[in-house]
């Protein structure tokens, strides 16, 4: 796992009720896996993240490339496949043309006392950059939207508006677009706490500049936000624990 990296993709929209945030994050984590294991392509751990206005996935030690794929496939009859000659009829060269292998590469076993032809399949694992840009475009849009809005000139839709998205494997941009938006490693603090030096971006909050996935949640928190929904949970469960003993003290 020496060469593998941690990836990144955050999905900075408009205000997302929160009561739709658990089923959202659930959904997002168990979408990534399927397609990850579709494309073979191995990994430590899938989290999820949200705030208000972001949604997070962070993958651990996600393989440089795929797997590499060998898989034997069954085939027609022998009998309509190969004459007595040995000459291979069109069954089987759709078969092989299907296996992107050439006939003479097909075999003939026998399988419940009837002979089969088979084809094994080699292919070469691609590296996670040349997946990852459209794996990420059908994750998105395959997400469950218990509401979906379409803004401006969009015929797709999400539920709400997106305004930014970060895409990082290690510390090299994986590029994709959706809604006109190009990926970067381009953030935003907390929209109050910090402060946006573009007018036009002014309820952002100040642009961050995300070096790698692995310093994200530590530059998030020095812009005052805290990704992890857990851990702002216990930050405000103990903020309120704290105040109602104090208060009770002065009663």
């Amino acid at each position: 796992m020496k060469n593998n990296k941690n990836f990144l993709l955050e999905i900075g929209c408009e205000e997302i009720p929160a009561r739709f945030m658990p089923s959202l994050l659930a959904d997002l984590q168990a979408k990534s896996k399927e397609l990850l294991t579709k494309e073979r392509l191995a990994y430590s751990s899938i989290n999820t993240y949200g705030t208000y206005r972001r949604l997070t996935l962070y993958i651990s030690n996600l393989a440089e490339k795929q797997q590499d794929l060998c898989q034997e496939s069954k085939g027609p009859p022998a009998k309509i496949a190969i004459d007595e000659n040995g000459t291979y009829l069109p069954p089987a060269i759709g078969f092989a043309k299907r296996l992107s292998i050439e006939p003479t590469e097909l075999k003939v076993k026998e399988e419940n006392g009837q002979k089969y032809i088979f084809g094994t399949k080699n292919e070469k694992g691609q590296s996670s950059k040349e997946i990852l840009p459209k794996l990420l475009e059908t994750l998105v849009f395959s997400l469950t939207l218990p509401i979906a809005m379409r803004w401006g000139c969009e015929q797709k839709t999400f539920i709400r508006p997106i305004h930014w998205l970060v895409s990082l494997y290690g510390k090299e941009i994986i590029p994709f677009e959706m809604f006109n938006i190009k990926s970067s490693n381009h953030s935003h603090g907390h929209r109050f706490l910090t402060k946006n030096t573009s007018q036009k971006l002014s309820a952002h909050g100040k642009k961050l500049i995300i070096n790698s996935a692995q310093d994200y949640f530590t530059e998030m928190e020095n812009s005052f936000v805290i990704i992890d929904q857990n851990k702002r949970h216990k930050a405000i469960l103990q903020f309120v624990n704290k105040n109602t003993e104090e208060y009770s003290k002065n009663l």
